[in-house]
């Protein structure tokens, strides 16, 4: 079986329905640590590689659920190793005044992004300026008021992270001290008899829709009902700058359908079939019931997965 390849361009992860299982039923634990050690190495050479670029920024983009705020926070641990401090900035604070329950503004967009606050702090902080970092209340739809002072040292580094991080409008590779950019995705496809059955798109969406129920104030049906848009900015907005980032991080870990299955078939009652197979999903649950149950003990606590069950 072809395992993911770590930050290469053309990176491919298939694995195999009966292996999942067989390794959630013989050693449940060791197909645990294999995996999570997998994305662990991912991790360590994307901050060898961070650490010797010139650029004291770092972007970091990919679609929805792929794990992008564990991942910032598991390089920066990373980075400290290295001797490196890197400071964690959400580009969400980023976003314009929104009422968000207008239906005509398009959440998804780059245009909801101050991009040129964005731009102007990106510029000043690799110069080694100070920029008063904002922060935006999703309760209200507004920026709050208030700022976080941030400024980089010798030895210090910015990750900011976000689903526009490497949009034109940002991302200027042919400047010199360009910052470097990061995509990172679900990119495992489970296959049986040489037939894809689950697709990266079907996982991400088990991850948002468990997370966002849990922990989000939104349940699975609302998840649905906002998934076609998610996935029509990602091929906007999202996708068409991939290619950007020199490095790319698969957040899938083999062993995760057979912990986040269990949890979703838990809520069967909550999916509409008929909505599910509008977005090419129709087969989900069958396909879930499939995968053997791995009992979350063996989870670590400083998982990726934790980001969508919790502790």
């Amino acid at each position: 079986m072809e395992k993911r390849s770590v930050n290469t361009k053309t990176y491919r992860n298939y694995v195999n329905l009966q292996y999942i299982n067989d390794r959630a039923l013989r050693d449940p634990r060791a197909f645990v640590e294999e995996s999570e050690a997998v994305y662990a190495e991912e991790l360590r050479d994307t901050a060898l590689a961070i650490a010797a670029a010139p650029s004291k920024i770092v972007l970091l983009s990919g679609p929805s659920s792929s794990g992008k705020t564990t991942t910032a926070k598991r390089l920066r641990g990373e980075l400290s190793k290295l001797g490196i401090r890197a400071h964690h900035v959400e580009m969400d604070n980023y976003f314009l005044d929104t009422d968000r329950n207008d239906p005509t503004i398009d959440l998804e967009s780059p245009e909801r992004m101050d991009m040129t606050l964005l731009h102007a702090h990106l510029e000043a902080l690799d110069r080694g300026d100070e920029v008063p970092v904002p922060h935006f209340d999703f309760t209200t739809g507004r920026r709050s008021g208030k700022t976080e002072p941030l400024r980089l040292m010798k030895d210090e580094i910015a990750i900011f992270e976000g689903i526009h991080a490497l949009n034109d409008a940002l991302y200027d590779k042919t400047s010199a001290h360009a910052p470097v950019g990061v995509y990172l995705s679900a990119r495992m496809r489970v296959v049986e008899d040489d037939r894809v059955i689950v697709e990266p798109e079907w996982t991400r969406f088990v991850r948002r829709a468990l997370r966002d129920a849990s922990f989000r104030g939104t349940d699975i049906a609302g998840t649905m009902g906002l998934w076609p848009n998610v996935r029509r900015g990602e091929v906007r907005y999202i996708m068409p700058f991939k290619h950007r980032a020199e490095l790319m991080i698969d957040t899938s870990l083999d062993y995760e359908l057979c912990v986040l299955a269990p949890r979703m078939l838990a809520r069967r009652a909550e999916l509409d079939l008929d909505l599910l197979s509008a977005q090419g999903m129709g087969a989900l649950p069958s396909v879930l019931e499939r995968f053997l149950p791995l009992d979350e003990q063996f989870v670590p606590q400083e998982s990726l997965l934790r980001e969508f069950i919790g502790k």
